[in-house]
């Protein structure tokens, strides 16, 4: 249980400085959280999309 803790914090840090980055790189400045609701929505799209794909769905 802790070790699946570990990972999943670790996760996190990665995910939170890859967007800071990608922010920091980005040509328009929008704000943290607008980025963060845009990308975990494309992400989403794939994992739906995915989960049809499995089901055979699509």
């Amino acid at each position: 249980m802790a070790a699946e803790k570990k990972v999943e914090t670790t996760v996190d840090i990665v995910s939170i400085f890859l967007m800071v980055v990608i922010r920091k790189k980005a040509k328009t400045k929008r704000s943290f959280a607008n980025m963060i609701t845009v990308i975990g929505l494309h992400l989403m799209s794939y994992v739906s999309l995915a989960y049809g794909i499995y089901k055979g769905y699509v």
